[in-house]
């Protein structure tokens, strides 16, 4: 654990690898004028270890998935910048102690197992949390991408894109990453599922889907279950994005909404929801459009066959209107 010591502002910059640490430290050679020799990670910086009285202590940190998915898509995937001293096309000063067990162009799903299960460590990958003081402030990178794109120029571009790492994890490899890196999500407040946004049907899901119609055919009520209401205050006080869809315009919905802390949307044709990067829970026809763009599906017990057979989807055993999003909690808190 290391920090750049800037008397300038009085401050201590700790670094983090992939956490824009290659753009910031050659900012500070540029503003500073210190001696690099062309490499800003041999620059001649003063460092610290501790921090220091009086100065104030800050870093960039970064959602633990997406840092995972930048270093393979920068060092391992195909078509990565290598250099000639790299053997195989690894680096050696981020691989150089795995051995033979990292490859070139390896898929990113064997790459996140073979790293976190190999016991070993280097800055690239440890937790964030075990690299910054508990007195640092700490800011979002993802909170400061835009202006630092415009404030300092870019230095260590990512030769593809990263802006998809969300569908690029099993339920298998983000059990992993929760676990590896569960002091990064507790301490810097990132959600522990790379998608936290949730979509939930209404009727059928939230209610049994029974409508109680008076004699003039007007509706009357729906009916709720106390855990569904519990589950997603959860999400909500957890930080997910939590939205009730509906094809039927019933203004009870809003006032439940409000009530959990979710936002209503109506809308007859689920194939053209404004949403993307979701979880989703349905339970009928209509929902499949819904439920096959959605990064992962839920249905309830005796959820319509059009839903339960989707691959992405996995049947609960709690039916609809018996606090189907309570299981699903269990599932995902």
């Amino acid at each position: 654990m290391r920090g750049i010591v800037l008397h300038f502002s009085k401050s201590v910059y700790w670094q983090v690898p992939k956490n824009a640490c290659t753009t910031i430290k050659v900012h500070l050679i540029n503003l500073l004028e210190i001696p690099n020799n062309g490499n800003p990670h041999r620059a001649k910086f003063e460092w610290t270890e501790t921090p220091i009285e009086g100065y104030t202590n800050w870093a960039l940190v970064r959602n633990p998935y997406s840092r995972l998915y930048s270093l393979w898509v920068n060092k391992i995937a195909p078509g990565h910048p290598t250099v000639d001293s790299w053997p195989a096309g690894i680096d050696k000063n981020v691989f150089g102690k795995m051995g033979d067990s990292i490859l070139s162009e390896m898929p990113f799903e064997n790459f996140v197992f073979t790293l976190l299960n190999s016991g070993r460590h280097n800055p690239h990958w440890n937790p964030q949390a075990t690299m910054i003081p508990e007195s640092c402030e700490c800011t979002r990178m993802e909170q400061f991408e835009r202006p630092m794109r415009v404030l300092f120029p870019s230095h260590n571009r990512a030769h593809m894109d990263t802006s998809n790492w969300r569908v690029a994890y099993t339920p298998e490899m983000q059990k992993l990453v929760r676990n590896y890196y569960s002091e990064d999500f507790r301490r810097f407040g990132y959600s522990p599922h790379p998608v936290n946004r949730l979509l939930i049907d209404c009727d059928g899901v939230l209610t049994d889907g029974c409508l109680t119609i008076d004699h003039c055919g007007e509706k009357q009520f729906k009916q709720f279950h106390t855990r569904d209401v519990r589950a997603i205050r959860e999400f909500v006080y957890h930080g997910w994005e939590v939205i009730l869809v509906s094809a039927d315009d019933w203004d009870g919905l809003a006032h439940f909404a409000a009530k959990v802390g979710a936002e209503p949307y109506y809308c007859r044709d689920k194939s053209c929801l404004p949403y993307s990067d979701y979880i989703a829970v349905g339970d009928d026809a209509w929902d499949v459009c819904m439920m096959q763009n959605a990064y992962r599906g839920f249905a309830p017990a005796d959820a319509d066959q059009s839903i339960a057979d989707l691959d992405n989807v996995k049947v609960l055993k709690t039916a609809g209107g018996r606090g189907v999003m309570a299981e699903v909690a269990r599932e995902l808190l």
